[in-house]
């Protein structure tokens, strides 16, 4: 009977087991991870107006076709700037067909893109971290929560197309890293990598950042592993040339870009890429963006490679962290050569700030790893006011800073707030009252005309005529 009852017990025991007792610390930490999350999806429910903005005038000319028949994959495929974004076109049809294309659906589906990214950088995190530094994973899912819902990219927040093309690419750049580095030297984590790969090449152009970063990751762990697995690397090397083929066709350069030997200018595309790097910080007044930029990328090389030289499973451990870095680094070249002309400051564009702070995140993995085993010999009572003082600069820092953001949604939002009456009265709106919206007057009316005809978008619950 003892014994029966010691089996209950410890069968009781080990069911309970299976689940984290919930404790108070636990709930703080929960409740940390989600708090910029919270706050952003309220900023998006507070300011964002259901009207098209900029380049958005353009892009859902696709809609009304999917409404009249007229639409084909030659509308899904044209170019917008150097981009193909078919899957943001699929996305505003499927939005139409759901909510009279309310746009700020748009920027909720952006939103939860980003909240997946959050998930899948923390299950990134527990799989590098919980042999070597588990004390870290907590407080590193915490600042990776407060940067990726950061309002120094208030453009991508509260504009449609930008929510879902800008978010959308992180997301599928962090769902490569984590299908490819979760599932080492399988099919399964090559099908994921190489999926994200195509339909982020389709999103926007920074997708092809991730055809190097697959095949690098792809060799490197094949040598680590002593077993090169060529006929995975061949297929997703097709996987990336057949989508570099597609989106060529016909492709023509942007009437911006100037073509021939004077765009070779090696000291402002260096400046241009590590201002990119530093955007997040948000100025390039006394150099502050590409100092950081720069200070940024030597740090992380030298993390890295002290990492590499101290930590046995190196791979295992900043793996993604090194695929990541390395997809924000290309992109600001590759941005650097496109778009030179418009001068270094053009680098500082708040829509690119979501696609940098995947590099941000690595750089703080990366370093926090660094200091945790090159400070173990420290006592910890040492340690607490140098950690005391980093999180009351990084507090004060991103509080500025996201106040600095919140400032700009607020603008943005009167903006289209006010536009949005003339959008209305397309007819009789003057000029200089749709301009703010569109450069083009004219393509305001015309689209607004369409959307009015199907009731879509802002005329949902309204008609002009």
């Amino acid at each position: 009977m003892t014994m029966g009852s010691q089996s209950v017990a410890d069968g009781t025991s080990q069911g309970s087991s299976r689940f984290p007792r919930i404790t108070i610390k636990r709930v703080l930490a929960c409740l940390a991870v989600l708090a910029a999350p919270i706050l952003m999806l309220f900023l998006i429910h507070h300011y964002a107006v259901n009207v098209p903005f900029r380049d958005e005038w353009d892009e859902l000319s696709v809609v009304p076709k999917a409404y009249n028949g007229t639409l084909d994959f030659a509308s899904l495929f044209a170019q917008q700037n150097e981009h193909r974004p078919i899957t943001s076109r699929l996305a505003s049809i499927l939005i139409a067909r759901t909510s009279q294309l309310n746009l700020v659906h748009e920027m909720y589906l952006g939103f939860a893109l980003e909240f997946l990214s959050l998930i899948l950088i923390w299950r990134m995190l527990v799989r590098s971290l919980k042999e070597t530094a588990p004390a870290l994973i907590i407080p590193l899912t915490i600042v990776s929560s407060l940067m990726l819902f950061w309002t120094v990219a208030w453009e991508n927040w509260i504009w449609g197309i930008a929510s879902f093309q800008y978010l959308g690419a992180v997301f599928l750049a962090v769902l490569a890293v984590w299908g490819l580095t979760t599932w080492r030297g399988r099919w399964g984590g090559v099908a994921v990598g190489a999926a994200s790969t195509a339909l982020a090449i389709f999103t926007t152009g920074h997708g092809f950042a991730l055809i190097p970063v697959g095949l690098f990751w792809l060799l490197v762990s094949g040598i680590s592993d002593r077993r090169i697995h060529w006929l995975q690397i061949c297929l997703f090397g097709l996987v990336g040339a057949l989508c570099t083929v597609l989106y060529l066709q016909n492709y023509h350069s942007p009437g911006f870009y100037v073509v021939g030997a004077s765009r070779v200018r090696p000291l402002n595309t260096f400046l241009y890429a590590i201002t990119y790097l530093g955007s997040p910080f948000w100025t390039t007044r006394w150099g502050v963006a590409p100092v950081l930029g720069c200070l940024g990328l030597c740090g992380f090389i030298a993390g890295a490679g002290y990492l590499r030289k101290f930590t046995p499973s190196w791979l295992d451990a900043i793996g993604p962290w090194i695929l990541l870095a390395s997809y924000t680094a290309i992109n600001g070249i590759v941005t650097a050569l496109g778009r030179i002309d418009f001068g270094v400051d053009q680098a500082n564009q708040p829509r690119y700030r979501s696609v940098v702070i995947p590099f941000w995140i690595s750089f703080a993995v990366v370093l926090s790893m660094v200091a945790v085993h090159a400070l173990s010999r420290f006592d910890r009572r040492q340690l607490r006011p140098a950690v005391a003082a980093i999180v009351v600069v990084f507090l004060a820092g991103y509080s500025y800073l996201y106040y600095r953001g919140l400032r700009y949604i607020r603008i943005q939002s009167q903006l289209c707030a006010g536009g949005l009456p003339y959008v209305l009265d397309y007819d009789k709106a003057p000029d200089e009252k749709l301009r703010p919206l569109h450069p083009y007057p004219a393509t305001v009316r015309a689209l607004s005309r369409k959307l009015d005809q199907y009731h879509l978008g802002p005329f949902a619950n309204y008609s002009a005529r």
